[in-house]
């Protein structure tokens, strides 16, 4: 309910020369607002589910993309990007995948170690994201103009969204959500510790791998 009230007021007020208002916007308004809603929604239950799926993966009520470096590995991976090339990356979400890729293959080597705790990964992820967020951080002072363009997409803007990746981008996160929700017995199972989940007959070198990948 909560959601569909969010959703209304945004396509549905706005601000004009008399200030707040309620109306029905035109056609115009109407288009550069309904896929900026779309984007803002998928992106917000993207960030969720993944950040659900962390915590049930590593056991731990702090875990999320940001804090275990996988949002940390695509800024970075995109700053690096924009140094090397010395211009504005036009589209950043490949060399983005790229470097949550990384990221998360790091914390899947720790995860490989019998040795390391599940609170070991999270420490460890926790400093491989404050090493990337200072690495991003250099890579936007010492470059040009052009990392200036790379704050607003750090920033989580919807600004560039439009008609037709929004619809594309809902659809995608609502079948990875669908796939999440499918795996919840293994969600389960893992949350109550590595012995009963292969008491239970849950292959661990195959599911967590798996749905570290998904999240």
């Amino acid at each position: 309910m909560l959601f569909l009230i969010a959703v209304a007021a945004a396509l549905f007020i706005g601000r004009s020369e008399s200030g707040w208002t309620i109306s029905d916007p035109d056609s115009l308004v109407f288009s550069f607002r309904w896929p900026r809603v779309l984007t803002a929604a998928a992106a917000g239950l993207a960030l969720a589910s993944a950040g659900v799926m962390l915590q049930r993966l590593l056991r731990n009520p702090l875990a999320s993309p940001e804090i275990v470096g996988i949002s940390a590995g695509a800024g970075f991976a995109v700053a690096l990007g924009t140094i090397i090339t010395s211009s504005a990356i036009t589209d950043p979400p490949p060399l983005s995948i790229l470097g949550s890729l990384s990221a998360l293959t790091l914390l899947l080597l720790m995860l490989q170690r019998r040795t390391q705790s599940t609170l070991a990964v999270v420490l460890a992820g926790i400093a491989l994201a404050a090493a990337l967020d200072a690495g991003m951080g250099f890579a936007i002072s010492v470059g040009g103009d052009e990392v200036y363009t790379l704050l607003g997409w750090l920033s989580g803007t919807t600004l560039y969204a439009d008609a037709g990746s929004s619809p594309t981008l809902l659809l995608l996160v609502l079948v990875l959500f669908a796939a999440s929700t499918a795996l919840g017995r293994w969600l389960d199972l893992i949350a109550l510790g590595p012995e009963i989940a292969s008491g239970r007959g849950l292959n661990l070198r195959l599911s967590q791998p798996l749905l570290f990948l998904l999240a």
